[in-house]
């Protein structure tokens, strides 16, 4: 099995589980997506310069192989769940204070 890969939808679809539980509906509000947009700008930035230049690579046994420039899609999935948990603990804990 791909480690990697099984990790990265292991917390892909946690995180979309912990959303759906939520119900805070920051998905569709627009500061998330443009959170979530100039956020995954700089990450694919940095991130495809660190591989590109062989900085940080990734053992080819590890992960499915496809990639986005010379990002893993797995990355894509990782940062995603990131950018995503991020917010949901951040508005989560807000509300408790409220």
């Amino acid at each position: 099995m791909k480690e990697y890969t099984f990790f990265s939808l292991l917390i892909t679809v946690g995180t979309i589980l912990a959303v759906k539980r939520g119900r805070s509906g920051m998905c569709a509000e627009s500061q998330y997506l443009l959170y979530l947009f100039f956020s995954s700008f700089w990450m694919v930035a940095l991130n495809g310069y660190l591989t590109a230049r062989r900085i940080v690579w990734y053992r080819p046994w590890s992960f499915l192989g496809f990639r986005i420039g010379s990002i893993p899609v797995e990355n894509i999935l990782i940062g995603f769940s990131i950018m995503t948990l991020t917010v949901l603990f951040w508005e989560k804990e807000k509300r408790r204070k409220l």
